[in-house]
């Protein structure tokens, strides 16, 4: 399975017939978002929705910002891949009060981890569209592409700038505490008839439109987004793909040679249910770089 969230290609029909049947979670009470989203335990809820446009247009506003001006860059990216694995509790046994390991229950642990360059083109599109990001990786120091799964999320973003805003339904779930910083807690959900460019997720079957609904943590002071989650709008029984998730963490950045730091992924975890297996990755990004044609990273 690879997944692509942004940059698909134009397949509205055929998005509108695979989600129609979804039930996004950002409808649902809070209690139930908390579920599925896992972070929200410090939420304070507010069903008040009369900042939601001010929250929604001022982070706009702070994405426009940057997005013209980024430039082509090349990070390094550390990928670890993450499968199953048993807790072990100790459990007391028999009379004499003996114990024995049981598995209490399973979690997602990195395994081994492998590198790669991970490349963002800022890419110039007529009309409204502007400037869209076309990303990709190769293992460092080697032309060929890299095997990790999914790519298009460091600027998973793009959903939040005015042009692409009116293809989402938004809600305000209320506020957070986030490493110290005061958020606003935003849930949101692709709409099946009006993204005009869904993202791909290429399977075995084929490729079949990839839609989203998340939660993103506003900063309240300089409405960044801290933090961004997406899940699938809906499970894909056609492709026997129950789950895509992610969480992307972003961060200031300091790009050496460029006049002002930007707002980028530093780390992200993708987490899929395919064929009713469950498996992961952690994408960490550091040493941004100017990217160009012969650019490569230097540990």
């Amino acid at each position: 399975m690879a997944v692509i969230p942004v940059a698909g290609t134009a397949q509205t029909p055929e998005a509108v017939r695979v989600y129609a049947g979804a039930h996004p979670y950002v409808y649902e009470d809070i209690s139930s978002i908390k579920m599925v989203v896992k972070g929200l335990s410090g939420l304070k809820p507010n069903a008040d929705q009369t900042m939601l446009q001010e929250i929604l247009g001022k982070a706009g506003e702070v994405l426009l910002q940057q997005v013209p001006r980024m430039p082509n860059l090349i990070a390094q990216e550390d990928v670890g891949v993450e499968s199953l694995t048993s807790v072990m509790r100790p459990v007391q046994t028999g009379r004499r009060g003996g114990t024995i390991m049981m598995p209490s229950e399973s979690t997602l642990t990195p395994g081994d981890w492998k590198r790669y360059e991970y490349i963002i083109l800022a890419k110039q599109q007529e009309g409204e569209q502007g400037i869209a990001f076309e990303e990709s990786r190769q293992e460092a120091g080697k032309k060929n592409k890299g095997s990790a799964r999914g790519v298009g999320f460091a600027s998973l973003w793009l959903m939040f700038i005015p042009h692409h805003r009116p293809e989402s339904h938004f809600r305000l779930l209320g506020t957070q505490k986030m490493s110290h910083r005061e958020t606003y807690v935003v849930a949101f959900a692709q709409d099946p008839e009006l993204v005009k460019f869904p993202g791909e997720v290429v399977v075995e079957k084929g490729i079949v439109p990839l839609l989203l609904q998340g939660v993103a943590w506003i900063d309240q002071e300089n409405y960044r987004i801290l933090r961004l989650r997406t899940d699938l709008l809906a499970p894909l029984p056609s492709a026997n793909l129950q789950q895509v998730s992610s969480t992307v963490e972003f961060s200031e950045v300091t790009i050496p040679k460029f006049d002002s730091p930007l707002w980028l992924a530093k780390q992200v975890e993708i987490l899929w249910n395919l064929n009713n297996t469950q498996m992961g990755e952690i994408h960490k990004y550091s040493n941004y770089h100017l990217f160009h044609a012969t650019a490569r990273i230097v540990p």
